[in-house]
């Protein structure tokens, strides 16, 4: 039931966030970033044949937290490609 629950918000979110962007810059920045995003990683990684890290930050605080990671796994793992995905409009 949880699960059900989660995915029917993750849905009526992404519609409000829809119909809020046609009001608010940042919602529709929200929706813009969003758009294609799994296939623009795909195209942008198609010549990268190693293993990948994918890490994803939601905001910039998240992402300069994360900074001594990111440097960590590419110090400790160079062969691997560290994908980084990042949606914050401000940031």
């Amino acid at each position: 039931m949880s699960k059900f629950i989660y995915i029917l918000f993750i849905k009526l979110y992404t519609v409000a966030a829809r119909l809020l962007s046609l009001f608010n810059r940042k919602a529709a920045l929200w929706v813009k970033g969003r758009r294609n995003i799994f296939e623009t990683i795909k195209s942008k990684l198609r010549n990268d044949n190693r293993k990948k890290i994918w890490l994803h930050c939601s905001s910039l605080g998240e992402f300069e937290q994360g900074l001594p990671l990111m440097e960590e796994l590419k110090k400790n793992y160079p062969a691997f490609s560290i994908v980084l995905t990042f949606f914050s409009p401000s940031g």
